[in-house]
């Protein structure tokens, strides 16, 4: 502060100059007089001291600019540390209060009253004691939007974006758990090891609450647990989530034949509401889960657009090959899918407008042109050939 109260004082003091010769200062040029030119526009000797003057003079005001500038980025830096210590020392004084304030209700809880009244055993039975065993199951959306929801409401979750995130990363972890270095290296791999298990700590506290609000749970207990340096979700708690229920429906879509098989394929496909994980669609833990389950979606859309098509059914044939092109826009067998699904209902013009397109969007993305099988199938249709089509679709 001394530094930037000195910058505040430097119009109203001299600096200090050199040994050798005086600074004048932007002020005293102006009580210079300018020397008069020569006739014919050459250069005296007093011009050429009035530039040195002038010269010395813009330097001195550059070196003042300099401390000052030096100054303000010091004092910025300052309030800059100040303010993160602030917070953090803001959310280790909430993470205190909450672990305070359960300890409290737990102690309360505990205590028989000397008269017990109608209100207050209302007031007592309305607040939980939880066990890991008691609390309720949780049931968590991945697809589409990142949602939690309790006994059917769902559950808001804590306003720090890194606790958020450090949930969508244990959900979509295997045994859903993590280590804490793992956590540190996905999530704050430039901060120092002290500050990133500082945030961690915060985040994972933040999380905690927020799951466990309304519920009276153990000290670090609940929901998420964290046991010698391991992040988890708590593996006594049921938890229902839509990308087990989709691989286990896909898996048994597999083993089975017929319609059975499409039935669990349809089964899977309607969990599929949007992207795996969106909030983090750009992230790289979550790259290849997304990707291995997009290719399993579209394994089993290209199978239930093939059987509707095989039974005559082209409209929902059409359906589950648009939702392939959903998924890449230069699929080109789900092209063919669609073209053939209109050619089969009688809409010869539609098939040629979809041909059209797989020819434009291969063009625009790729700059190829379609395969031999689907320009075949474009010329079987110009040609009012239609059994071709079908045909062609039947030797494959």
């Amino acid at each position: 502060m001394d530094r930037v109260a000195s910058v505040g004082a430097s119009r109203s003091r001299t600096w200090p100059v050199r040994p050798t010769r005086a600074r004048p200062s932007s002020r005293s040029l102006r009580a210079v007089p300018r020397p008069a030119r020569r006739r014919g526009g050459s250069a005296s000797d007093s011009d050429l001291s009035y530039l040195v003057t002038v010269l010395e003079a813009c330097a001195a005001h550059e070196s003042r600019y300099r401390q000052a500038l030096e100054a303000l980025l010091e004092a910025s830096r300052q309030f800059a540390a100040v303010t993160v210590e602030r917070a953090a020392y803001t959310a280790d004084l909430e993470s205190l209060t909450s672990v305070l304030a359960g300890r409290l209700q737990e102690t309360v809880s505990t205590v028989e009253p000397y008269a017990t009244t109608p209100a207050v055993a209302d007031a007592r039975e309305s607040t939980p004691l939880a066990s890991h065993a008691d609390l309720p199951p949780l049931s968590i959306t991945c697809f589409g939007r990142f949602t939690v929801r309790r006994l059917g409401n769902t559950v808001d979750l804590c306003s720090s974006r890194n606790g958020q995130a450090i949930l969508r990363y244990l959900v979509a972890q295997p045994r859903h758990q993590a280590t804490m270095d793992v956590l540190v290296e996905t999530f704050w791999l430039d901060d120092a090891p002290d500050v990133a298990r500082h945030k961690l700590h915060c985040a994972f506290s933040a999380l905690r609450r927020s799951l466990n609000e309304g519920y009276v749970c153990d000290r670090g207990g609940g929901y998420v647990l964290c046991e010698n340096g391991v992040y988890s979700l708590n593996p006594a708690i049921t938890i229902d989530l839509d990308v087990d229920r989709f691989l286990s429906s896909f898996r048994a879509g597999e083993r089975a034949a017929g319609e059975p098989a499409i039935a669990h394929f349809e089964t899977a496909c309607r969990l599929v509401t949007g992207p795996f994980l969106p909030e983090d669609l750009y992230a790289d833990w979550s790259q290849i889960q997304r990707e291995q389950l997009t290719r399993r979606y579209m394994t089993a859309c290209s199978a239930l657009a093939s059987h509707h098509f095989d039974a005559g059914r082209f409209d929902e044939a059409v359906a589950w090959a648009t939702r392939l092109l959903e998924e890449d826009r230069c699929h080109e067998e789900a092209y063919r899918q669609i073209i053939r699904a209109h050619v089969g209902a009688g809409r010869r013009a539609e098939a040629l407008r979809q041909y059209q397109r797989c020819e434009r969007v291969l063009a625009e993305e790729l700059g190829v042109q379609p395969m031999p099988e689907t320009t075949a199938l474009s010329s079987a249709i110009l040609h009012g050939d239609a059994v071709a089509a079908s045909e062609q679709h039947d030797r494959r």
